[in-house]
């Protein structure tokens, strides 16, 4: 253990401040809530999701007297220090204002023996801490009792100030670098859609040819404009032979036990080849469902259109049948083929191709009307090898950024580590110590007032425009944000559930499976095989439960919810 500096101590945290729960009114009844300041604040950690300051003035929604009077919920004074206690532990703000919260934090009301921004960079600091001391299995919290007994080390209060003065100053420094790390993944993205229009419409190979070919307009499946006159545009069962894979059925399935690729193996561009599963297929199968170098495998649901071309060489793998393998004949390279899917995808072109309302496919029938664009072969080769020297340069910028983002957390930690080691600011032996300190709040019996209700009720329920660089895109990470020129509005024409998108297999198998169940968020994790994080799982179950108004519709609906463990119950929407 680390020794203090003179004149600081470590204490519990119940021995500096009252620890506050929450609560919330019922949800069913709006007189209970109103618009975000204009009734009493009220908080949920979906409002500190994200939130990137330190003061917190109100949440989504307030509440109004009656949803404060009817719900657990206390009301808390200017300077109380909000913690998280669940999904997930650890957010922190300091009230700007008057404020409660719901039952998704333990508060913290604090003397005037401890600067509230002090305990908000502690709080930071032990935010690990605080979630390995969380119990449960759905997800985990920290209950008052234990909140009580997180470790809180005190320094004299003037230095307190000194050390979150200082704080403010470095931290403040630190989040302009975080803002502008932030903008990168975007940059990135929209220089990897600029590059495949380029590529996919002849603008990247304009000085190749000499500018010699003129422009003209296609009309097939959509209308295909100002494409050089030396390129054509063929449907795709004229250029390639398009196979779906192996149905997925134990039952009827029998042969030999043979790995196969499902759509979560395949990513833009890529395969992710990890715990791949087996299926029984015949002899006669394993030869029709063979993948071989070249071929184009795209996925025919969950991401409709994405897709990778296999260069792994030889192996025993076959593929399902949400997926399509495209052979391609001689008059087109397979990467230049996924080119043309991509950036149709990114301009939406692709998504006019696709079947169902909730659930989205690219069917067999489909895939036949695609218009391919096809240029010359040598030029073909040209697009290629001139796309694979940009996307190169894009994957070693996000290399790096990743790194800066790893160091740039790293960094904030190794600050925080280090003021409350008492190394960021001088000491003063003139300060009254942190020991009196406590005296004096022991003295005043940590009886901050707060405002009492009744009992509360139990509850149930462009194509991008970018003109691309003619010479080297850049050199140096640095310099990538200057390279470029992009079209800002780019993103303004995706009118897509994109999360349910992304998570359309999961969604088909709860659908399929959970029909006229009741069931928690880790039973939906695991008969769904949901494979991302918490953070994702949350944005999704949040998505089934809302929708997005005039896109998609809520699939999920709340049956229950037990306060005392934070799990609640839920069912499927019956269809209209």
């Amino acid at each position: 253990m680390s020794t203090l500096p003179p004149n600081w101590i470590e204490t519990e945290i119940g021995n500096l401040a009252q620890v506050v729960a929450g609560g919330t009114p019922q949800a069913s009844d709006e007189t209970n809530f109103a618009e975000p300041g204009t009734g009493i604040a009220w908080l949920t950690p979906a409002d500190l999701s994200g939130y990137k300051h330190k003061e917190i003035a109100h949440g989504k929604r307030d509440l109004t007297k009656k949803g404060l009077d009817s719900s657990s919920a206390k009301l808390m004074p200017k300077g109380a220090v909000v913690f998280s206690s669940r999904a997930p532990i650890g957010y922190v703000a300091i009230a700007a204002n008057e404020i409660c919260t719901n039952q998704g934090f333990k508060s913290f009301v604090f003397t005037e023996h401890v600067y509230p921004s002090y305990a908000f960079y502690y709080l930071k600091s032990i935010k690990d801490l605080a979630e390995s001391w969380g119990t449960g299995t759905t997800f985990k919290e920290l209950s008052g009792a234990v909140a009580k007994k997180l470790p809180f080390k005190l320094a004299p209060l003037n230095e307190q100030k000194r050390i979150a003065d200082k704080l403010d100053s470095i931290l403040a420094k630190v989040d302009r670098a975080q803002e502008r790390l932030d903008k990168i993944p975007g940059i990135l993205k929209r220089f990897r859609q600029s590059v495949l229009a380029a590529a996919t419409s002849g603008e990247l190979t304009k000085d190749w040819r000499g500018d010699k070919s003129d422009k003209k307009t296609i009309y097939s499946t959509w209308e295909i404009i100002n494409l050089p006159d030396t390129w054509e545009v063929k449907l795709l069962p004229e250029v390639a032979t398009t196979r779906l894979g192996k149905m997925l059925d134990k039952n009827k399935n029998e042969g030999i036990a043979t790995k196969y690729i499902g759509n979560i193996n395949v990513r833009w561009n890529s395969f992710d080849l990890e715990d791949l599963k087996e299926i029984l297929v015949s002899e006669r199968e394993i030869s029709e469902l063979s993948i071989l170098d070249g071929d184009l495998i795209l996925c025919e649901g969950g991401v409709p259109g994405r897709g990778a071309v296999w260069r792994g060489g030889k192996n025993n793998l076959v593929f399902q049948k949400a997926l399509h393998r495209i052979r391609f004949n001689d008059t087109v390279l397979p990467e230049f083929g996924l080119y043309c899917v991509e950036d149709d995808f990114n301009s939406n072109k692709l998504a006019t191709l696709y079947t169902g309302t909730t659930i989205k496919h690219l069917t067999g029938q489909a895939l036949n009307t695609y218009p391919l664009r096809i240029p010359p072969l040598e030029e073909q080769h040209e697009i290629v090898s001139k796309v694979e020297v940009l996307l190169t340069k894009a994957a070693q910028a996000e290399s790096q950024f990743i790194k800066s983002k790893v160091m740039l957390d790293r960094l904030i930690q190794s600050i925080l580590a280090k003021a409350f080691r008492g190394e960021l600011v001088p000491q003063d032996p003139n300060d009254v110590p942190a020991s009196e300190l406590l005296k004096r709040i022991k003295s005043l019996k940590i009886e901050t007032k707060l405002k009492k209700k009744v009992t509360p009720k139990l509850k149930v329920s462009s194509t991008a425009t970018i003109k691309i660089a003619k010479e080297a895109i850049f050199d140096e990470f640095e310099q990538l944000k200057s390279v470029l020129t992009t079209d800002l509005d780019a993103e303004k024409h995706d009118v897509l559930d994109s999360l349910r998108m992304s998570y359309q297999v999961e969604i088909q198998k709860a659908q399929e499976l959970l029909v006229d169940a009741k069931f928690s968020v880790e039973q939906f994790r695991s008969i769904t095989d949901f494979k991302g994080g918490y953070e994702e799982l949350k944005a999704l179950i949040m998505n089934l439960l809302k929708g997005i108004p005039s896109v998609s519709e809520p699939l999920l609906a709340i049956e229950s919810w037990d306060e005392k463990s934070g799990d609640y119950l839920m069912y499927l929407v019956k269809k209209k």
